[in-house]
């Protein structure tokens, strides 16, 4: 791990107890700190984050530390220079992350490490004139402030910290931590993933401990919680975070081993991607992804009567299996309708059986007019004249097609291009060769700075802040991958791919401050 790390001099001067709490790292001896079972834990490596953003370097941050300093007392000041030096010399060791854990619905604890303990307790006692107390009792350090509602302490190998929204007895209640007796989170197979990587960030959520706790919460009052709790049993779900150069990458994956996730698995599969040669290749986004709804239908619970709402519509359960396969979805470029621009939109669902889409036109009814039997107006984007008696259109129509064994619908420039006779053709200029989403798996991609040049600079610019503009104009592209329905990754993209997205970021807000 990086060895670099910044304690902002506000931080030094006015909020030391945080800054202690959230600056962490250390050895994997602060990991027992944390309950096994917890609801939520969190971990961020927060000098892989400074490192990364090259912090320490920039020139602007120097020259407001080197200000901050010069307003404070020569103790105070000493402090800020020997923590810019190492920061090991504060007595936080920053070679690991520091782990949040929600416990219950009461109670938060932050744990570090701590790499000098006299150094550590030397530093914060240049801050007892702010109200803090610091004691040694039984082999711990404790800090204690006017505020009943945490605590903190340390010992040789780790700090922490307790939030609580009941009052604490700060000794009492904080001491259980330092008990490597307990149950504890590092212990449990279920967790090994979430401590054993070394990503800048990362959550973990335990979704049956959490519907377990509502409904415990809730007096078992609403039965469906008790439902959810016992569908979610076992099933968790891990995010993590990692900032590299030009990008930032985020994986979700969903961990269990029960029925539940196990039939999950067998909703997703890769797209055939069929439908992209159908796809504008100018398109600002484009989603494919592929279903079996059939097997999400047999997920939903039994009390939901589908048989019956599907009858009034003339369908039966057949309808899922008619209707898996692939979804693509696209929001193409804007266009002038009438007085006001927008983007326009795709949609292509595959479909076996015709009398889906038949009921679709009943439903339209009075609404839409025939082209011919498979292609129907949907009449949008009309008025009706008073003074001439007639109706205009103000812009693009769209149009409700039944083709290939697929509903689609198109806006009508895009209809006119891939009309052919009786049939439809792919269009001559179409996203199918597209590198980006060819490279995924299944999912989607926005084409967030043709988003940024489509709508944002066109249409809203004005009503957003200048700083906030200069951001959007770093985007390139949000590239989302679905392998499978327990498992998916996020890239957000910029334009410049040399330099580490948290830098780019901190160069940009420094230059739209000063």
């Amino acid at each position: 791990m990086k060895k670099k790390i910044l304690l902002p001099v506000a931080l030094v001067a006015a909020v030391v107890v945080a800054a202690v709490a959230f600056m962490g790292g250390g050895t994997s001896k602060h990991l027992n700190a944390i309950p096994d079972n917890s609801l939520l834990m969190a971990k961020v490596n927060v000098g892989n984050l400074v490192d990364d953003s090259d912090v320490l370097n920039n020139s602007t941050i120097k020259s407001l530390v080197s200000l901050a300093s010069g307003q404070l007392t020569e103790e105070y000041k000493k402090l800020v220079d020997e923590v810019m030096k190492d920061p090991s010399n504060f007595g936080i060791n920053v070679d690991e992350p520091v782990v949040f854990a929600m416990i219950d619905e009461h109670r938060m604890i932050v744990t570090a490490a701590v790499s000098d303990r006299a150094a550590l307790t030397r530093n914060l006692n240049l801050f007892a004139d702010a109200g803090i107390r610091i004691s040694e009792e039984g082999g711990l350090t404790y800090v204690e402030t006017y505020e009943e509602e945490s605590a903190l302490a340390y010992n040789d190998d780790m700090l922490v910290f307790i939030a609580d929204q009941r009052d604490l007895n700060s000794k009492y209640d904080i001491n259980e931590y330092f008990d490597y007796q307990m149950p504890k989170a590092v212990d449990n197979p279920k967790y090994d993933q979430f401590f054993s990587q070394n990503d800048d960030a990362a959550l973990f959520v335990d979704m049956g401990g959490i519907f377990k706790q509502i409904n415990e919460l809730m007096g078992n009052y609403d039965s469906s919680l008790a439902l959810y709790a016992e569908m979610y049993k076992d099933i968790s779900f891990m995010l993590d975070l990692n900032f590299g150069d030009g990008n930032v990458l985020s994986e979700v994956e969903i961990l269990g081993s029960n029925e539940y996730i196990d039939a999950l698995k067998n909703i997703w599969a890769a797209p055939s991607k069929k439908h992209l040669k159908y796809i504008p290749s100018d398109a600002l986004a484009v989603a494919t992804v592929a279903m079996d709804l059939d097997a999400v239908q047999k997920l939903l619970p039994a009390e939901m009567d589908v048989d019956a709402m599907l009858s009034y519509f003339g369908l039966d359960s057949s309808v899922f299996k008619s209707l898996s396969g692939d979804y693509t979805f696209a929001m193409l470029p804007v266009e002038l309708l009438g007085r006001e621009k927008r983007p326009q939109y795709m949609v292509i669902v595959d479909c076996t059986d015709r009398k889906i889409f038949d009921m679709l036109i009943d439903t339209f009814g009075d609404e839409i007019s025939g082209v011919d039997s498979d292609v129907y107006s949907l009449n949008a984007n009309r008025y009706y004249d008073y003074y001439s008696g007639r109706e205009y259109k103000k812009g693009y129509d769209y149009y409700l097609m039944y083709k290939e064994n697929a509903i689609f619908f198109v806006p009508e420039n895009v209809y006119d291009n891939m009309k052919s006779g009786n049939g439809i053709e792919p269009l001559a200029y179409n996203i199918a060769s597209d590198e980006t989403i060819n490279g995924i798996t299944c999912g989607g991609v926005f084409y967030l700075s043709r988003i940024v040049n489509e709508i944002i600079e066109e249409q809203v610019a004005n009503h957003i802040e200048d700083e906030a503009m200069e951001f959007l104009r770093m985007l390139d592209n949000l590239v989302l991958d679905i392998p499978s329905i327990t498992n998916a990754k996020m890239q957000l993209n910029l334009e410049n791919k040399s330099e580490n997205i948290l830098k780019q970021v901190l160069d940009t807000a420094l230059q739209t401050m000063m």
